[in-house]
């Protein structure tokens, strides 16, 4: 941040299992820094979506009249409700990555029997001329 005079930073990470964030996908730190999952994998962007959010609007309170004012104990909460969120989110994307690839099996197998079928279908018409 200070090598770009920034007045936030987002740090990203490819799974949860490099970041430090104890299995989480979003953490806010002190002086308008954030921690962020984007799994590839997953294709889930909430918590970086929320990351980048975050960090735009504190920079943006921090310009104006009064910023002296936000309320930190309010802020945590809402951040701690938005972690629960974004988690929430997670899951419900693995659940689905989870359900399409199942269908996707489903439908190959269907697929693999369909083409049995029309095969046994030709040999009894061929053996029937």
């Amino acid at each position: 941040m200070a090598n770009r005079e920034a007045q936030a930073g987002v740090l990203v990470f490819a799974s949860a299992e490099l970041a430090p964030l104890r299995g989480r996908s979003l953490r806010a730190y002190a002086g308008n820094r954030f921690i962020a999952v984007y799994d590839r994998d997953d294709q889930d962007p909430l918590a970086l979506e929320a990351a980048c959010q975050l960090a735009r609007t504190l920079t943006v309170a921090a310009q104006l009249d009064g910023a002296d004012t936000i309320d930190v104990d309010h802020l945590a909460q809402q951040l701690e409700r938005l972690n629960s969120v974004v988690d929430e989110g997670r899951s419900i994307t693995r659940g689905v990555n989870a359900a399409r690839k199942g269908l996707d099996t489903i439908e190959t197998g269907y697929e693999t029997l369909r083409t049995k079928a029309l095969a046994i279908i030709k040999e009894v018409a061929d053996s029937l001329t």
